[in-house]
């Protein structure tokens, strides 16, 4: 989300599009953080699930592909002559993201179990 905002400073700031060596090397950053934890987070999403987790991780994975494509397939087509709707795009779903993570209900020692 930090990268998110950044960007999204820096396109505000400096205007749209912005220098396109940064909005490279944040796209990449975001892109490579993702990689790292949407794999984690689904494990650890799917943990609680036990006998059912095979079917869990079917579900899981349609509605992520699902989701992804049309949110997608929306953003793309906002980008006609701007890159300002993927910058939005990353902020609101890195901002969805923290609060979700901060609402987590769960105790504390269940990844220590």
């Amino acid at each position: 989300m930090l990268v998110a905002v950044g960007l999204t400073i820096i396109t505000v700031s400096f205007g749209d599009p912005p220098n396109m060596l940064l909005f490279f090397i944040a796209v990449t950053l975001m892109m490579a953080i993702n990689l790292a934890v949407e794999p984690n987070s689904s494990a650890l999403a799917l943990e609680p699930l036990g006998q059912v987790a095979g079917m869990a991780a079917s579900v899981y994975g349609t509605l992520f592909f699902s989701i992804g494509a049309a949110l997608g397939s929306i953003v793309s087509n906002l980008m006609s002559n701007s890159v300002s709707p993927l910058v939005i795009s990353y902020l609101v779903i890195g901002i969805s993201g923290l609060l979700l993570a901060l609402n987590d209900r769960r105790p504390n020692d269940v990844l220590h179990d």
